[in-house]
């Protein structure tokens, strides 16, 4: 059975297929993320305090999430620290989670000593709509840029994934840790 292309109800005409949209409309998210990947790093970046992009590209002795240096508010700790000496490694997953290895060896054979290490407990305001970021009203003048429309209350963040009625939102990745490394001498490397 074919279906008009125009619907009559009590008067009025309606297009099939914009009732077709208005009641089968998903709820539509801001931002948008090209990958899940690229979503699980702006996460990881947002819940450990980094501004975003400090993130390198390509593993560091087997992990997936670090940077160069150490943490900026860490700094006090490091007194003498010196720019490429370290690297700070992001690991989490909540539960039980082993201890930082002593000692690690980057892709290029050179070794890398544990200095210090700190705690997260994995959750954080949502930069984007959370409290301690942006908010829930230039979350909706962005979505508002994006979409051409107001959100509706099933719209999402799509960072923290979190409703525009629920709003402000929260990032949580699960418990962890940035674990800071620093390059052991040539000498002690050449050594062992």
């Amino acid at each position: 059975m074919k279906h008009p292309k125009r619907i009559n109800v009590k008067g009025h005409t309606y297009e099939r297929a914009a009732i077709e949209e208005s009641t089968s409309r998903k709820p539509q998210s801001w931002p948008v993320y090209q990958s899940e990947e690229e979503q699980e790093q702006e996460q990881v970046e947002n819940v450990f305090g980094l501004g975003g992009g400090e993130l390198e590209k390509g593993k560091f002795a087997g992990y997936a999430y670090w940077y160069e240096n150490v943490p900026d508010w860490a700094e006090r700790d490091f007194p003498d620290w010196a720019v490429n000496q370290h690297r700070t490694v992001i690991i989490f997953g909540g539960g039980y989670l082993p201890y930082p290895e002593k000692m690690i060896t980057d892709q290029d054979g050179d070794k890398w000593e544990l200095a210090k290490y700190y705690g997260n407990s994995g959750e954080a305001d949502c930069w984007i709509c959370g409290a301690g970021g942006n908010g829930k009203e230039w979350w909706a003048d962005e979505f508002e840029d994006q979409h051409d429309r107001p959100p509706k209350p099933d719209d999402y963040c799509g960072l923290c994934e979190t409703e525009y009625k629920d709003m402000p939102g929260y990032v949580y990745v699960a418990g962890g840790y940035e674990a800071v490394y620093r390059l052991v001498e040539d000498e002690e490397n050449e050594e062992e």
